[in-house]
């Protein structure tokens, strides 16, 4: 299936394909198990954010890295 803005094609049928498949995975359990999961995975990430940023902005931590770098080769 494709579709063009340009000549103004198949746009229609793309947007019903994306609503059948939310539909459905809705049904399924599908969507909202994913819907859980990433959210479990942004909780993750917003606290990995968190730490690396308080770590690296902590008085001199960040000059220690090339410095320590040359030591781990």
């Amino acid at each position: 299936m494709t579709c063009s803005s340009l000549e103004n094609t198949g746009i229609e049928e793309i947007w019903q394909l994306a609503l059948d498949f939310v539909e459905n995975t809705k049904q399924s359990g599908v969507f909202d198990k994913r819907r859980r999961e990433q959210s479990v995975e942004w909780i993750h990430k917003l606290v990995n954010d968190y730490f690396k940023t308080r770590f690296f902005n902590h008085n001199g931590e960040r000059e220690l890295i090339p410095q320590s770098e040359p030591e781990v080769l």
